[in-house]
């Protein structure tokens, strides 16, 4: 893998308050070769108005999809429209630290089998605010249920267990076109995230990092 182009994918609706903060982590990240691709689920709060009118934010591609079909829905039509040869998954009222990119690259790299890339990451809430004392998920969860969350390559029914489903996930966009893509019919959708996984994942290895690389 030489430099390779990465397409950050993010399905909004109705998320105008804090999309801002999205694309400025995007925007910022110290990875040169971005692909920014919004995808909005049929927002009736002027959020693709909006983006339209922001030349800050012209880096970002705005699709509109034609319907509110879900969140799914959403994610599929941004793998279909992205370039890039790795896919990141950040939803639009989350933010990615500026090293996020940089640092999945480097694993795809050092690690060619590698199909799935994930994080830890500190709980905000609405207002930016840190919760739980600045603990980050990872330590919640070792904590709660007495069980040391390690970096490192880890089981997928460890991931699915114990770290975040999408903030920051990071797959080779091979990985669905060999499989196929997110099933919208699947609830609640982290049913459906683990049947693609346990599929597109089984001859792959799975890489987590318990650096804090999703605020």
């Amino acid at each position: 893998m030489q430099v390779p182009l990465v397409t950050v994918i993010i399905p909004t609706f109705n998320r105008r308050q804090w999309i801002s903060i999205c694309l400025d982590s995007v925007k910022s990240q110290t990875f040169p070769n971005v692909e920014t691709l919004v995808i909005d689920d049929g927002s009736t709060d002027g959020t693709v108005e909006w983006l339209k009118s922001q030349p800050e934010y012209s880096f970002a591609r705005v699709h509109e999809q034609p319907k509110n079909g879900g969140a799914s829905v959403a994610r599929n039509d941004g793998i279909r429209l992205a370039q890039g040869e790795l896919i990141v998954f950040i939803d639009s009222d989350d933010a990615l630290l500026p090293n996020h990119i940089e640092t999945a690259v480097n694993i795809f790299r050092e690690y060619p089998n590698t199909g799935l890339f994930c994080c830890d990451s500190t709980i905000i809430d609405a207002a930016g605010t840190v919760l739980f004392g600045g603990r980050t998920w990872h330590q919640i969860q070792s904590e709660q249920r007495n069980h040391l969350v390690q970096t490192g390559f880890r089981s997928l029914a460890n991931i699915f267990e114990f770290s975040h489903i999408f903030p920051g996930f990071t797959l080779p966009k091979a990985v669905f076109e060999k499989v196929g893509y997110f099933e919208q019919s699947i609830f609640p959708i982290t049913v459906g995230i683990w049947h693609l996984a346990a599929t597109a994942l089984s001859a792959c290895d799975v890489a987590s990092s318990n650096s804090i690389l999703w605020p």
